[in-house]
């Protein structure tokens, strides 16, 4: 499916696009302006592809860019060797949504209703495609419902350490994680769902794991500190959609 000079084109391709929509997303209103991460400044086509400093600012998230371009490169080539089960139009969608989820919760700790709405419609046709409608509609339910039981043992978590406390820390889990949990759940299908969740959680919490012995060591732990749990989810489904062979 994969051979040649496709999985780098591709790779470029899809890149770009990641790239264009994890920058014009996060504002409130949607602009297909091509603009700087840090200032917002608008730029030129020849500024934005060629990864220049903006003029405003002099700063650009110019690191992020490139390692966008590398991954996907280096994601085409990965699984060309792998059979898949998706068509390589739904790689290719899916892929970038990935990317798109991935890139905005780092940044800016949010996952955007339109992402989700975009996700819905690609996780229905994907998995309908391949898991029959009832399977595909269990594994979107169960996801959102197992995520949003996650989401409040959180909260009640948060009031328990807080009681007697002015503590004001952030929460764990974001609603939209849970919103995430359902489109994935979409994607996986039931039972895949399961496996999905429970793979996240184990990411997220290896990944935590090693991120507060880091902070001990430098003396910088603080207990209120949160991570973007988007990825982890995100990760979990990408091995369980394209590393887990059929």
């Amino acid at each position: 499916m994969l051979n040649g000079i496709t999985p780098l084109l591709l790779g470029i391709m899809s890149g770009i696009l990641v790239n264009i929509f994890a920058d014009i997303l996060p504002f409130k209103k949607i602009t297909f302006h091509l603009v700087c991460n840090r200032c917002y400044n608008q730029l030129n086509f020849r500024e934005y592809f060629g990864l220049q400093e903006c003029k405003n600012c002099s700063n650009r998230k110019r690191l992020r860019i490139l390692l966008v371009y590398l991954i996907y490169i280096f994601i085409y080539y990965g699984i060309s060797n792998i059979p898949q089960r998706l068509s390589l139009l739904e790689i290719v969608f899916t892929l970038i949504f990935f990317g798109i989820i991935t890139i905005i919760d780092i940044e800016y700790h949010a996952i955007l209703y339109n992402e989700i709405f975009a996700g819905i419609i690609l996780g229905l046709l994907i998995g309908v495609h391949h898991h029959g409608i009832w399977r595909t509609l269990g594994g979107g339910v169960i996801g959102f419902i197992l995520m949003l039981g996650l989401y409040y043992l959180g909260i009640l978590v948060q009031k328990i350490r807080n009681r007697n406390s002015f503590s004001t820390e952030i929460e764990a889990l974001g609603f939209g994680d849970v919103n995430l949990m359902g489109v994935l759940g979409l994607f996986l299908g039931f039972p895949g769902i399961l496996v999905g969740l429970f793979l996240g959680v184990m990411l997220a919490g290896i990944y935590s794991l090693f991120l507060i012995i880091l902070m001990l060591l430098q003396k910088k732990y603080h207990p209120d500190y949160a991570i973007p749990y988007g990825p982890f989810l995100i990760l979990s489904s990408f091995i369980l959609l394209f590393l887990v062979n059929p």
